[in-house]
């Protein structure tokens, strides 16, 4: 049996490498050491260990399995737990770790790199180690789509296979790693575990397979951000129904065996049977809140529903019944579909928000050392001011008026006997006053509460705790038990202790020594059940008008609606308060601005290049955390009327972590809530009545719903959304989102649509305007023009307005409704000319630039 337990740990860790005596010791790893996809490492990335520990004596023993690691700085980390093993029992348990940057082994197996890792196993009452647990794991590529799958190993679908995924032609899913399958002992059953994960599949799963905390995990992962696929099985209809079946927005009414699948896109004419290599089982699905995205045979095949940041798709059939190659669109289609970025990036909060509690955190007393230091400079000053007078004495003493300078020098004797105590008692006084301003113990903290849905609560939080004039040992937790933590560095002169982390009710790091005036800086990180903001916006014929009620136990203030790269003013909300505001174009704060600071432009040499990795290189290593290539950005983020220094960081950050559009990303056109609230729904110290000091900004994503039918509605220019198209010049850059300076003639076309919950309006009057500067050129302003780059849709041309040197200038277009295409989009073009009076000659005449373009709408809204 032992032998059997051998083998077993040795195919699946790589072997337990223990002594003979320690394996002849009471109590010891049962077999192999794993877990859900520990067969590989992303370095920075969370996982959660499964350890099954046997105590064959006739006694209770306590014991730490301990997971070792090194971070990016190569400090070593600790991951523990304590667990409690009664004689002769077998316990399980699961410790969370962070993979560290650890050094590769050097092996390689099938191309890639293998890592080392070490779990040992510690006697609590002795403190001993009983035994050490080496493995090798396989470093994930950060490009690669991993893709891991949860199963029922007791049931599988006939014929059914995954191994496909990999290598299918023209890779619709990208270049995918499978990291394996997990059974009902190893699913994790918290959201961080899954972090490695960039597509989960459930396939045949069953409700007696998966625990509700498994659960919980895996729907909180998705509400993160991660693409969830749930395959088909005969097992499908009962999981459905339940929290899952509400998640994917779908139920299954049956199911009923298929050996060919006839596809097509709802709306479209079915295409050829594809003959199965075996038949399968296929669940008759009834889509409730999804969208189908195929059918199959008359029933929907892929339905597709978001779910918080991330995606759900159904899948009718099991995995393995996609395997011929004219199905894999369905994959290419799901992976087009993954996660729209929101209009905050909370994964960047990890990086910024250390900045922001710098500067809200910092220390508020002089230390030891500024009293010590003004003393030694003072008593200095002193003395040399006496050896110079000193010296003075004894070189006037050789001439004819030695006795003017034997007065002075003795005056100076006199000075320096006096100066000296007065400077020690002046130091002593300053240093008496630095300590008693020094700050009490304290708790200082930004944090960031994003909404998932409409219960569940992202909540990120970067704090910093002071221990005051004492030295203070401390706790520090995650604050909730699905939540993480990891330690972002020291503020002040505190000792950094070993960086160890124990796996409790909650994540925590225990029994930290806080040195009296030292700092220590955490971050932490959760998912939470919490109230938000409800409420909708809709449209009437004054602007848009807001109802949103806080539900948040503290006020909102300075808080402002953004949506398509505008902010506006929306004021204060108070708690448990409905708050009605119009939103029109005098609210207004500004229009934020994407400027790529990394232009192609700026070319390198290439040692530049290499010395830029290695900063890079380096920066990541400090930090643990990912640094990105981002773009500059200006815009106005609080409705604050003076603005505060705390105003002025709160800008800074948001523009940090504020979503940069792109060439397939979009201005976000749902409105989203930011504000500002003195309150953090967690506490990371327990058992300690600690004075905190911060705010956290909260970002809610604001519902629009549709007016009353046959109602006049206004559409402020802010709420429409607007696309560009240039001709001739390159006038828009559409990677920036921004109109560049022109040399020669060109023209734009303008489509501007309203918001989606508006699908249709009558008898639109648009109202276009325009700041540009275009000396020596002629704007001419048409209603209308071609929509498309091979000449698509075209709608017929009037012209609207000319105008020669335009600077400013506004257009009202009754009758719009002309100029509408056949998906909703009312189109504009304007033509830049040179005009009669161009001068070449004439200083900044050649060029010419367009700074904003607004359009607003009015009309009836039909339906």
């Amino acid at each position: 049996m032992a032998c059997a337990t051998a083998l077993i740990g040795a195919v699946l860790f790589g072997g337990t490498q223990s002594s003979a005596q320690a394996q002849q010791k009471d109590v010891r790893f049962r077999g192999a050491i794993g877990g859900a996809f520990t067969a590989f490492d992303a370095p920075g990335k969370w996982k959660q260990w499964s350890i099954f520990i046997t105590n064959t004596s006739d006694r209770t023993r306590t014991v730490r399995p301990t997971y070792i690691a090194r971070d990016a700085s190569g400090a070593r980390m600790e991951f523990y737990r304590t667990i409690v093993v009664p004689p002769g029992s077998v316990r399980q348990a699961t410790i969370a770790s962070k993979v560290g940057m650890m050094d590769l082994t050097g092996r390689k197996i099938a191309g890639m790199e293998q890592i080392e890792r070490t779990i040992v196993l510690w006697d609590v009452e002795s403190n001993k180690q009983i035994e050490k647990n080496y493995g090798f794991s396989t470093r994930l590529n950060p490009r690669q789509t991993t893709v891991a799958m949860l199963d029922n190993r007791n049931f599988q679908e006939p014929n059914d296979t995954s191994q496909y995924l990999g290598k299918m032609l023209s890779a619709p899913l990208g270049d995918v790693r499978p990291l394996g399958r997990a059974g009902k002992n190893i699913i994790p059953g918290r959201w961080y575990a899954y972090s490695a994960v960039s597509v989960l599949i459930l396939n045949g799963i069953s409700p007696d397979t998966i625990r509700p905390d498994q659960m919980e995990a895996v729907l909180n992962w998705v509400r993160r951000g991660g693409l969830l696929v749930v395959a088909g099985s005969i097992n499908l209809p009962d999981m459905l129904d339940g929290e899952l079946g509400r998640a994917c927005g779908v139920v299954a009414t049956g199911v009923h065996r298929v050996s060919s699948l006839r596809v097509n896109k709802p709306g479209k004419k079915s295409g050829a049977a594809v003959e199965l290599k075996h038949p399968f089982s296929m669940a008759e699905l009834y889509p409730t809140t999804a969208s189908v995205l195929y059918e199959a045979n008359g029933l929907p095949l892929l339905t597709f529903q978001p779910f918080g940041h991330g995606r759900i798709f159904t899948l009718a059939v099991p995995v393995g019944a996609l395997q011929d190659k004219s199905l894999h669109a369905l994959w290419g289609d799901i992976r087009s579909m993954r996660t729209e970025p929101p209009a905050i990036d909370d994964d960047a909060f990890a990086v910024y928000s250390k900045n922001t509690l710098d500067n809200i955190a910092g220390r508020r007393a002089p230390s030891r050392a500024v009293p010590l230091t003004i003393l030694g400079i003072l008593a200095g000053a002193v003395v040399l001011g006496g050896l110079l007078l000193r010296l003075r004495r004894e070189s006037a003493g050789e001439d004819n008026i030695a006795p003017k300078f034997s007065r002075i020098g003795g005056r100076g004797e006199l000075l320096w006997v006096m100066l000296v105590p007065a400077c020690l008692l002046l130091s002593l006084g300053i240093y008496v006053y630095a300590r008693s301003q020094t700050a009490a113990e304290r708790l200082s903290y930004v944090g960031l509460l994003t909404s998932l849905d409409g219960k569940w609560t992202r909540v990120q939080q970067a704090f910093a705790y002071s221990a005051g004039p004492s030295p203070r040992e401390i706790t520090f937790t995650a604050g909730d038990p699905r939540g993480v933590i990891q330690d972002i560095g020291e503020q002040s002169s505190g000792v950094l202790s070993t960086r160890i982390l124990e796996t409790a009710k909650s994540l925590q790091v225990p029994n930290q020594l806080v040195e009296s005036d030292g700092s220590r800086a955490f971050y932490t990180d959760t998912v939470m059940e919490t109230q938000g903001i409800s409420g909708y916006l809709s449209f009437g014929p004054d602007g848009a008008l807001n109802r949103l009620r806080n539900d948040l136990p503290v006020d909102l203030r300075d808080a402002v609606l953004y949506l398509n790269g505008r902010t506006y003013s929306v004021g204060t909300l108070h708690a448990g308060r409905v708050a009605d505001t119009f939103i029109a174009a005098k609210d207004l704060l500004g229009k934020v601005e994407f400027v790529d600071v990394e232009s192609p432009r700026k070319r390198r040499t290439a040692q530049q290049t290499k010395t830029a990795r290695k900063r890079s290189t380096s920066a990541q290593r400090r930090t643990g955390l990912r640094r990105m290539r981002r773009k500059t950005v200006r815009g106005e983020f609080t409705a604050s009327f003076v603005h505060t220094t705390t105003d002025t960081i709160r800008n800074r950050l948001l523009r940090d972590i504020l979503n940069r559009p792109g060439l397939n990303a979009p201005a976000r056109s749902q409105p989203v809530l930011i504000g500002y609230a003195q309150y953090t729904p967690i506490s990371p110290i327990d058992d300690r009545n600690v004075k905190g000091k911060g705010w956290s900004v909260v970002v809610w994503p604001v519902r629009m719903i549709p007016p009353a039918k046959g109602s006049e509605v206004s559409i402020p220019s802010g709420f429409v959304t607007l696309d560009f198209r240039h001709r001739g010049a390159v006038i828009w850059d559409v990677i920036n989102r921004q109109f560049n300076i022109a040399a020669r003639p060109g023209s734009v076309v303008v489509l501007a649509r309203p918001p989606k919950v508006i699908s249709s309006l009558e008898k639109v009057t648009a109202k276009i305007e325009i700041r540009m500067q275009a000396s020596g050129y002629r704007l001419t302003v048409l209603g209308g023009g071609t929509v498309g780059r091979d000449g698509g849709t075209r709608v017929p041309e009037v012209v609207l307005t000319e105008t020669t040197n335009p600077s400013s200038v506004s257009v009202e277009v009754p009758d719009a409704d002309r100029f509408r295409t056949p998906d909703g989009a009312y189109v504009f073009t304007l033509k830049v000319e040179k005009s009669d009076t161009y001068a070449s000659d004439a200083p900044g005449s050649a060029m010419w630039k367009i700074d904003t373009i607004d359009v607003a709408l009015k009309g009836v809204f039909d339906r």
